[in-house]
């Protein structure tokens, strides 16, 4: 019943044209919390920024495009680019901690870090800052599968990742350096 639903909905979007880029920002929020609804806006994504190509949108107006079995394509596509995005996405965070935790050792050994240190305020942001600003350029250098156009869901995400992710980081560690 449910294969039937989506066939019927690629049918209506089909003859309707009602294929729209989408919003990067929501795109990474379905992302993280619902993977579902991420690969259905990475398909319909994909099929209208292909459809920007005069040639396709020709063989689209004349039904010679997409084939039958597109959405069944275009879903395992969008769930290999799903796997590298969050092995980008994760792979950084587990990358950052583990050289957190290297330095924090090191500090500790240096005499840098003592355990009865006083709390601070301004160093929690900065080395929260420096944290978030190092996850996200890792995420940056960490790559995902680029298309012709670089216009996919997945690459719009992944760079909008990296920007927010650097600018809070950036942000926080400028607060706390003025603490």
């Amino acid at each position: 019943m449910r294969q039937r639903c989506r066939l019927i909905i690629s049918y209506v979007l089909i003859m309707t044209n009602q294929y729209s880029t989408k919003n990067s920002f929501l795109g990474l929020l379905a992302f993280i919390f619902r993977k579902e609804k991420y690969l259905n806006m990475a398909v319909i994504h994909g099929m209208a920024v292909n459809l920007k190509s005069a040639d396709i949108k020709a063989a689209f107006e004349a039904g010679n495009y997409p084939k039958q079995d597109w959405r069944k394509e275009a879903l395992l596509s969008e769930q290999r680019h799903y796997k590298q995005l969050s092995k980008s996405f994760y792979g950084s965070l587990l990358k950052t901690a583990v050289l957190a935790v290297i330095g924090i050792v090191a500090a500790y050994f240096i005499g840098l870090v003592d355990l009865e240190m006083a709390f601070s305020t301004s160093k929690v942001f900065v080395f929260s800052g420096v944290f978030l600003a190092s996850w996200g350029a890792l995420v940056q250098f960490s790559p995902v599968d680029e298309s012709y156009c670089k216009e996919t869901l997945c690459e719009n995400i992944h760079a909008l990742m990296a920007k927010i992710l650097f600018v809070m980081g950036a942000l926080a560690a400028f607060l706390g350096a003025l603490l």
